[in-house]
């Protein structure tokens, strides 16, 4: 099984199936391996009461053929006699090995059939409803297989071989789909994944291992595994070169063939057979007997005699005859006629009734063959029509023309055959256009949950130009308050909402408030009515929004919000109130690009139109250079450049560190989290997520900001592998400066500089050629010119110095003057005291001494020994 709540949900199925088989308790719980009580416990219960254990998703609980979980596009449909209940999920593995052993049936439909890759997909846990996987980039992500429909006459061989398997195990083609799969080597993969629908796979070609709910089976050619809604898919063998086509038939299941579902037959030649098989093959032999004393008749038999020698194949001639109540003539009459032909097929490839009295299908064709023979000319009627065509009636002498007339005449033939060809052209392209319309109407059949563009049927026929106009809102939460977010919704009517707010790299959108994360977003809008979808448009990991919004995750996502936006007010959300600072401006540009109508809401509650890009209006820096920016941001993370941000003297103050110290940790429920998950995409986010904050927890202790509550052991253990990882980067990285800064020079180096010696460069302010060694310390330019560049510096600082002496000595020539202008009796004392402080550094009237100017010659000495 594909885990233990998935054990034990088809184990209390199970036993109350061997309860109805008539099977005493002690035997249930041999069969299951279970206690007494257990089987006590669950079968007397109907099967709708079997509550879902954890592990088991949610789709898998309700009916089989839900509307939602049908989405794959597998070709099968209900039939009337369907089961659908709880219980049809469940089925044990029959294979068959060499059902039918013929080696024509690989080459015909490798070579017969146009192969294509078709896109990965994941299931919603919850509805069963497809999505589509994307890279990082937001470039779609294709199987590792190729796959195909499967065509009727594209193999000889295999249609015979699906004649005796539908008749063998009591199926209609007509409810079931059939595909194709080819693994050209062992390098081609096919995920593990499940269908809503029970599956009969035929393997041609090399042999292969499939697995079945993570138990290995090994298929060879012509082998024939039956099975249920089981996980499936097939490993990667590259030790395999040989190819593998894979023909997969969906069906539901009837109720004959649901009392059959807990019987395991590994080996054909042990088949171990319960009563209620055995029943169904008695029925199903006398069925065959049936058939076969219904044409043992002699009068039935001269019938179908007839038909053949006239030369019709048997099976038409018998579905003709009982058609026509076993009138011979009756049913040539439907075989001649060509839309009848059609009916026939048709009413063969839904199969025939055992029965000698004519069913509906044969009472409506005995209608239309009656429609039909009234309008069958008769013999005179034919013979006239004939010989009009071949000699038509002259013109008589009155009627001949000659001259202009004839040209007037042959002119105006000429135009109308030329206007004829127009009106054909003309009338080809409207049919054409016609077709594409219904095949956009037949696209467009979606129940809103999942993906649209989960199909190659839809994503051939719908893009974001060839949709519907239709005028979409934007609104950007900013700082608001839950409730006025909600009120300017209700007050646009706004029925559905896309979130295309960007995330980090680790697929983390920050919200400036909590009511506006992702997961609060989803549970209010499921609260209000409101439908709910969240695409990261222009994350970091696709390098921002202009890169983003031209692949084929943003060009999907906004074909599907065209989509609703037909049927319902629609609106997509950002990060800024005003859309001239958000990333949803991106969005909107495209929308307006491709023919559609794009309002603004304020926080006022009023729309504004959007203005597309022109003269008038230019992208923000930070849209411009984004793309330049993140890529510059990746390069510094992968190379373990990356700054940590520096906080500021605010944040690493006491009374801060005190202040968060003082908060309590945010426990984080693991198990909750990884129940929030809605798809396998998302769960392996989760997990990841999960693993990183316990790695964080463990290494923080009790200064940690987020703690992982109830987390499992595999989330304990990728915690720790991922401690691991890091601290093996960065011993390495250590490691690596330190060679770096001790490393000799290498021989390239040396190299380097024995060329250096030899380069003879020119100077630059002398012109003499001199060793490149010898300017390099310079920077181009030699000693001596350096040492005449040293000397005319000391000539100009002595003039400076001069000058500045002559400002001092006009200073202190004021400051005499002023001395002197004091009083007599004390003017000695004063002008010595004076003169003391004017010495001092603290002097307000005299500058300190000039340093002593050094001669011109000794500086240029200096400069020499230097």
């Amino acid at each position: 099984n594909s885990s233990e709540g998935h054990k034990i949900f088809q184990d209390r199925l199970r036993a109350i199936h061997f309860r109805k088989e008539g099977k005493s308790k002690a035997e249930i719980a041999k069969v299951l391996g279970r206690s007494e009580q257990f089987v006590a416990k669950w079968w007397q219960k109907d099967e709708r009461e079997i509550p879902r254990p954890w592990g088991v998703h949610e789709y898998m609980s309700k009916e089989l053929g839900s509307k939602t979980a049908t989405s794959l596009n597998i070709g099968a449909s209900l039939a009337s006699d369907a089961s659908t209940s709880t219980a049809s999920w469940w089925r044990d593995v029959e294979v068959r090995r060499k059902y039918a052993a013929d080696p024509a049936i690989y080459d015909e439909l490798l070579n017969n059939t146009e192969w294509k890759s078709s896109a990965a997909r994941t299931r919603d846990f919850s509805t069963g409803a497809s999505h589509v996987k994307y890279d990082k980039e937001g470039k779609m992500k294709l199987q590792g297989n190729q796959g195909a429909r499967y065509t009727q006459g594209s193999s000889p061989a295999f249609d015979k071989l699906l004649q005796q398997f539908f008749s063998e195990y009591g199926l209609a083609d007509r409810t079931a789909g059939i595909a194709l799969n080819w693994y050209p080597d062992g390098d081609s993969v096919l995920g593990s994944h499940r269908h809503d629908c029970w599956t009969a796979l035929f393997s041609f070609g090399h042999e292969r291992i499939l697995t079945i709910d993570k138990t290995p089976l090994l298929l060879q050619d012509c082998d024939l595994v039956i099975f249920g809604t089981q996980r499936h898919g097939v490993p990667k063998m590259p030790e395999v070169a040989g190819g593998r086509i894979t023909v997969p038939i969906f069906f539901y299941p009837t109720s004959m063939q649901m009392k059959k579902q807990w019987q395991t037959l590994t080996d054909p030649e042990d088949p171990r057979k319960s009563t209620e098989l055995s029943k169904l093959q008695s029925s199903h032999q006398l069925g065959a007997d049936t058939l076969q004393l219904l044409w043992s008749d002699p009068a039935r038999n001269a019938a179908l005699q007839q038909l053949l020698q006239l030369g019709f194949e048997e099976s038409a001639s018998k579905n003709a005859l009982q058609s026509a109540a076993f009138d011979a003539e009756h049913a040539a009459e439907l075989l001649l006629m060509a839309g009848a032909a059609d009916d026939l097929g048709l009413q063969e490839r839904m199969g025939s009734s055992s029965s000698c009295q004519p069913n509906r299908w044969g009472k409506k064709l005995a209608k239309a063959a009656k429609a039909q023979a009234a309008f069958i000319p008769t013999d005179e009627e034919l013979a006239l029509r004939l010989q009009f065509e071949d000699d038509p009636p002259a013109l008589g002498a009155c009627c001949e023309l000659h001259g202009a007339d004839a040209d007037a005449v042959l002119a105006a033939q000429l135009e109308e055959e030329s206007m004829n060809e127009d009106n054909t052209f003309l009338l080809a392209q409207q049919f054409e256009e016609y077709e594409q319309q219904m095949n956009r109407a037949d696209a467009e059949r979606w129940h809103g949950k999942g993906d649209l563009m989960e199909s190659n049927f839809a994503r051939e026929n719908l893009s974001l130009p060839t949709m519907d106009k239709v005028t979409v809102l934007s609104i950007g939460h900013g700082q608001m308050t839950e409730k006025s977010f909600y009120e300017l919704l209700q007050l646009n009517s706004v029925r559905v909402l896309y979130n295309f707010r960007a995330s980090d790299h680790r697929g983390d959108v920050h919200a400036p408030c909590e009511h506006f994360s992702v997961r609060a977003l989803k549970s209010s809008c499921r609260m209000r009515g409101i439908a709910y979808k969240h695409v990261a448009l222009g994350r970091e990991s696709a390098y921002g929004i202009l890169k983003h919004v031209k692949t084929d995750e943003a060009q999907h996502a906004l074909v599907e919000l065209a989509w609703h936006g037909k049927r319902s007010r629609s609106c997509f959300l950002g990060f800024e109130p005003d859309w001239r600072l958000d990333h949803r401006q991106v969005v909107a540009d495209e929308l307006v690009s491709a023919g559609h109508e794009v309002k603004h809401i304020d926080s006022t509650g009023r729309t504004e139109d959007h203005d597309p890009l022109g003269p008038k209006r230019k992208l923000p820096d930070f849209i411009v250079q984004e793309e330049e920016r993140l890529r510059k941001l990746e390069k510094q993370r992968h190379a373990g450049e990356l700054q940590r941000q520096e906080k500021s003297a605010v944040d690493r103050s006491s009374e801060a560190v005190a202040s968060k110290l003082m908060q309590p940790s945010k426990e984080i429920d693991a198990m909750d989290e990884l129940r929030a998950a809605s798809n396998q995409v998302e769960l392996e986010r989760v997990q990841r997520n999960l693993a990183r904050l316990q790695r964080l927890g463990d290494k923080h202790g009790a200064l940690a900001h987020k703690v992982v509550k109830a987390a499992p052991q595999w989330v304990l253990d990728e915690a720790r592998q991922q401690a691991e990882r890091i601290a093996k980067k960065k011993a390495e990285k250590a490691e690596k400066s330190s060679e770096k800064a001790v490393a000799p020079d290498t021989p390239e180096e040396s190299a380097a500089d024995a060329a250096g010696e030899s380069l003879v460069v020119e100077c630059a302010t002398c012109s003499v050629h001199y060793p490149w060694n010898e300017l390099a310390e310079g920077d181009g330019v030699c000693k001596e010119c350096l040492l005449q560049k040293d000397l005319l510096a000391g000539v100009s600082q002595h003039l400076v110095d001069e000058k500045t002496l002559e400002q001092w000595q006009s200073q202190w020539a004021d400051c005499d003057a002023h001395l002197s202008a004091s009083s007599s009796d004390h003017a000695g004392t004063a002008s010595t005291s004076v003169g003391d402080e004017a010495g001092s550094p603290g002097s307000e009237c005299f500058q300190p001494s000039p340093p002593k100017a050094q001669p011109w010659r000794r500086r240029a000495k200096h400069a020499e020994m230097l």
